[in-house]
């Protein structure tokens, strides 16, 4: 799941369709989530098709950010998921408060990690000055995952925490599509402006 730190990818490097499709509430699989009480598609703020991005107002996280094309998301009020048709990569966002570090949140994660599975590897990058601790042999009942935890503070004792979920021998494409939506994010009511000339 690791990638190099000068390689971070655009929304189009990513997006999966060049049109809004997976984002429409009558989405076959958005209105199946939405009738099984999973959650609900987000409020689309903004479109690129050009940069294939659509900027989502996530109310879980409070805060909207560029989702690459082709991406589902819902929002259940508690976390905002991000993930592919396939089920291969999900991204879950939740906002948390507290007098916490970034050290300390990380620490937690590795010492749960490693209370479930004592031959965890852990491993960590720090694209842009963003520390992220990745799982990277995490198994369950049916196969290994890689996982990824990155916590950002928006604002003084609020974190937004990410945590990235794909198969072990990817691409990179899953903490590619969490570096777009982590690198994008705007908090509260600092919501990305539109771009006259390319927003749809």
């Amino acid at each position: 799941m690791s990638r190099p730190e000068d390689n971070l990818s655009t929304p189009a490097d990513v997006a999966l369709a060049d049109d809004t499709a997976s984002l429409d509430p009558e989405h076959p699989m958005n209105r199946t989530l939405r009738d099984n009480g999973v959650g609900l598609v987000p409020r689309i703020h903004r479109v690129n098709l050009a940069e294939k991005y659509a900027v989502i107002a996530a109310g879980a996280i409070l805060s909207s950010f560029r989702l690459p094309l082709g991406w589902h998301v819902i929002d259940d009020g508690r976390r905002t998921l991000v993930f592919d048709a396939a089920g291969k990569v999900q991204i879950n966002l939740t906002l948390h408060q507290g007098a916490l570090t970034r050290d300390a949140i990380l620490d937690e994660c590795a010492r749960h990690y490693r209370e479930q599975q004592p031959d965890i590897i852990l491993t960590s990058i720090e694209p842009l000055g963003h520390k992220i601790l990745i799982a990277c042999n995490l198994r369950t009942d049916r196969e290994e995952l890689s996982q990824c935890v990155w916590p950002m503070e928006v604002s003084p004792g609020t974190w937004i925490q990410c945590r990235v979920t794909g198969p072990a021998d990817g691409d990179g494409r899953a903490i590619d599509v969490a570096g777009v939506i982590m690198l994008s994010l705007r908090h509260g009511a600092a919501i990305e402006p539109p771009d006259p000339e390319t927003a749809q």
